[in-house]
């Protein structure tokens, strides 16, 4: 999963996150987790070459959760 083009795509529009079993946000949030993105996190792994390390997604509460890439199984746009 190309998570720089896909979050550019899915850049501030409402998202699906399907999460890992193992992950601390899975007991917390649940499997499943609906939200705004609207913003990612980067971390330079090369010399002219970043790596998307975690998504920031926002909640219909206007809470927003940091999450890492390693915890999410897929995600996509849904349409309400």
């Amino acid at each position: 999963m190309d998570l720089e083009k896909l979050s550019e795509e899915l850049n501030n529009k409402k998202v699906e996150a399907v999460l890992e079993k193992e992950s601390n946000l899975y007991r917390i949030l649940g499997p499943k987790f609906i939200g705004r993105l609207v913003g990612r996190t980067r971390e330079k792994c090369g010399t002219l070459q970043y790596k998307v390390v975690a998504l920031t997604i926002l909640t219909a509460e206007y809470i927003t959760y940091q999450i890492p890439t390693d915890d999410i199984i897929f995600i996509k746009e849904i349409f309400m």
